[in-house]
């Protein structure tokens, strides 16, 4: 077997077409989606409009569409569809890419190979770390993905279904891919109305995004609040900013000196925008306290406490930074 990916074109019309032939007759829900999408029969019109592209008014994300071809057989034996970033929803379930078999051509290491094939286009659209999901039951999926470096982050419950989310490192020490989002400004603000820290309202807005729990990220931001343990030191907003920062870029391996001086830049980048925003990054000052608090007991939030202090502006402030350095906010990108 000899795999190559190709594009839907006249040349392997015959080839496609007995693929998909072959898949509806089983009666099986064909994957990816992409491939059933529209009516083959009108060929012309299946090639044209077979993939999303880039700035379509639909708000879709883009991608592209390959198909397994063995030279050796002269046949079509899988699909691949490659989403050229990831949106909310991407991100909780579908990945960057989709990937399916013919009945009759699995259990022979084809997904193993595709996937393999499919990373390379991964790399060429500058994704170096690759989401792939798939259903917990499906084995072999599992072990395909498996096979091309892929690590297991977590599972998910998706209409009652357990599915697994992998992530395939495509170089060392690589950063999470671009992720586009709505907004979650307000959401961080409502956090922090609804009683969190700063810390707890900012770091619990977006963790999800990086594939951690509420509890846990509720926990690891606790102690930053008020300025750390309400010592008044760095703004908890901003450590939840570092942190997040963290997330996304930050470096696993100590050698590494580019990598950790990149995590640096950025916390000074969300730092200093910060900074200019509100005049200091210290607690004490943005409150204007000469000195930390005695006291480790949290204020109790009652309405004089919200108009008597910044800091609903200050959690608005850090959250709009957040989404300008770590994210790509669009409203009108569909989720699907």
């Amino acid at each position: 077997m000899k795999l190559r990916l190709v594009k839907a074109t006249k040349e392997y019309q015959r080839q496609i077409c007995e693929m998909l032939e072959e898949w509806y007759a089983t009666g099986e829900k064909i994957i990816p989606y992409a491939i059933r999408r529209l009516d083959f029969h009108d060929f012309d019109y299946y090639c044209e409009n077979l993939e999303v592209p880039a700035g379509n008014d639909l708000g879709l994300v883009p991608d592209f569409t390959f198909f397994a071809y063995d030279e050796e057989r002269d046949m079509v034996v899988g699909a691949v569809n490659i989403r050229h970033y990831l949106n909310e929803s991407l991100l909780l379930n579908g990945g960057h890419i989709g990937d399916g078999v013919r009945p009759s051509e699995r259990r022979k290491g084809v997904a193993t190979q595709m996937i393999g094939l499919a990373l390379e286009e991964c790399k060429k659209l500058g994704i170096n770390k690759v989401l792939m999901v798939c259903d917990k039951e499906n084995i072999g999926s599992a072990k395909s993905i498996k096979n091309n470096g892929g690590v297991l982050q977590n599972e998910i419950e998706v209409e009652g279904n357990i599915e697994q989310r992998y992530w395939i490192s495509l170089e060392s020490n690589a950063h999470y891919p671009t992720i586009r989002i709505k907004s979650r400004v307000e959401d961080a603000v409502a956090n922090f109305m609804s009683g969190f820290n700063c810390a707890q309202s900012v770091f619990i807005t977006y963790a999800d995004l990086f594939g951690m729990d509420r509890e846990t990220a509720l926990r690891i931001s606790c102690p930053m609040g008020g300025g750390m343990g309400r010592m008044r030191e760095v703004c908890g907003t901003v450590s939840a900013m570092s942190m997040l920062g963290g997330l996304k870029i930050g470096n696993t391996d100590p050698s590494n000196q580019d990598a950790k001086t990149a995590s640096y830049e950025l916390t000074r980048l969300m730092a200093d925008a910060f900074r200019e925003a509100n005049g200091t990054i210290i607690c004490k000052d943005i409150l204007g306290l000469l000195e930390r608090e005695a006291s480790a007991a949290p204020s109790e939030r009652t309405p004089e406490y919200y108009a008597s202090r910044p800091c609903v502006k200050i959690v608005r402030c850090a959250a709009q930074i957040l989404e300008q350095h770590l994210f790509e906010v669009e409203h009108d990108v569909h989720n699907r």
